[in-house]
């Protein structure tokens, strides 16, 4: 009896362990976090241009083929003590856009530091 419940707990440790291999896999370097998507705000600049469909369809090959996007999502702390579970795009706009076109819950993001470029 022993011995199955021993069984029983290495495989469970080892499922576990793939999944969290599996996991962070699909996260690109430099991830700080994974966020869901409806906490991101786009400021107006982002939200009034339109990116150029070459660098679109480049981005998106890259998430279709790999399952995981190059580069985290760059976001930043929203200090309004009001809403402060939200966060505003940075950089990594077509990144958001085809996370909302494949219908992405959950986001890789990097948070932006002041002096980072």
């Amino acid at each position: 009896m022993t011995s199955q419940v021993q069984t029983r707990e290495s495989i469970l440790k080892r499922n576990l362990l793939i999944h969290i291999i599996e996991y962070f896999k699909r996260c690109p370097y430099d991830t700080d976090d994974i966020i869901d998507i409806k906490r991101i705000a786009i400021p107006i600049e982002f939200a009034t241009s339109h990116p150029r469909q070459e660098k679109f369809d480049t981005y998106m090959k890259f998430y279709i083929d790999n399952g995981y996007f190059d580069k985290p999502i760059e976001v930043q702390k929203n200090d309004n003590s009001q809403n402060s579970d939200l966060v505003f795009l940075r950089d990594g706009y077509i990144r958001y856009l085809i996370a909302r076109k494949m219908k992405l819950k959950t986001v890789p993001i990097k948070w932006y530091k002041r002096g980072n470029k």
